[in-house]
């Protein structure tokens, strides 16, 4: 995994701006147009500044690395062979099961962890906290979402996320990094499996979502949603009943947004369907 601060010559406490006062002078030295210039070097410079400038890619990759650098073997040994075999020679162990899993997933072969992930079902022994530091097996186990989401298995990602946010709550472990694990519980449930389940079961899950109430802003969106499908299940009341409900856990659900370019009226979240609750009740 490329060292985007050593890249940049900067270190992992930088500010942004020494980040790109940094970007500045290595860009010179490394601009196609130069003598001692490269368009990779240039690519890969790019990507770092990029990825260090912004504060949620920056916390992206520095758990990434990690979570690298943790699973990283020392010198020459085979690690991940030294794994296969203490399972070949001990039996199903759900400690080597879990450290393989760590390894696997930070190493090209997601695949495998997954395989093995599974096998351990729904035991407590499926809790990496139980094998490693809380915040790497918190981490590990944030890094299976991602890779059931990129399968498009929406459901098993939500199962991990529901177990993964009350410990959390009970104890910090993803510290400024949460808001990337609520923002991506908010994409899984509004937008990844509304596509995927039936009215009913999609409501059963929100159900499930407002239980773990991982933030006033989640909940609220989350209760919009409700409204919006007893909508168009022609139950204008309950629709009333959540919406309002919403705006109450988060007032600034119905703020005006802003103008997306001049002239054009604001609008404000959720307003057409509170007219078109209205309506169903009083006409």
């Amino acid at each position: 995994m490329t060292d985007f601060y050593a890249l940049l010559g900067v270190s992992r406490q930088a500010t942004i701006k020494e980040i790109k006062s940094a970007f500045r002078k290595k860009a010179k030295l490394f601009h196609p147009d130069k003598i001692d210039g490269s368009a990779e070097k240039a690519r890969c410079l790019i990507e770092a500044y990029r990825t260090l400038a912004d504060s949620v890619t920056r916390r992206e990759y520095d758990r990434k690395t990690f979570l690298y650098r943790s699973a990283e073997p020392v010198g020459t040994f085979e690690y991940r062979t030294w794994l296969h075999q203490q399972l070949r020679e001990h039996g199903v162990s759900a400690e080597y099961q879990a450290k393989l899993v760590f390894y696997d997933l930070l190493h090209g072969f997601e695949d495998e962890a997954l395989q093995i992930y599974e096998k351990l079902g729904d035991s407590p022994d499926r809790l990496m906290v139980r094998f490693f530091e809380r915040e790497e097996a918190m981490d590990a186990e944030f890094c299976i979402v991602g890779e059931y989401i990129r399968r498009n298995r929406f459901v098993d990602a939500f199962n991990v996320l529901s177990r993964l946010i009350p410990m959390e709550q009970v104890q910090p472990g993803f510290g400024y990094f949460f808001e990337v694990v609520l923002e991506e519980l908010r994409t899984l449930v509004l937008d990844h499996l509304s596509k995927v389940l039936t009215d009913v079961a999609y409501l059963q899950l929100i159900d499930r979502a407002l239980a773990l109430r991982s933030s006033a802003y989640n909940d609220a969106c989350f209760l919009k949603r409700k409204s919006e499908l007893f909508m168009k299940r022609n139950e204008p009341y309950l629709a009333k009943r959540y919406l309002e409900e919403a705006i109450t856990v988060y007032p600034a659900l119905l703020k005006p947004k802003r103008r997306s370019r001049p002239g054009k009226p604001k609008t404000q979240i959720g307003s057409t369907i509170f007219n078109h609750i209205h309506t169903c009740l009083f006409q």
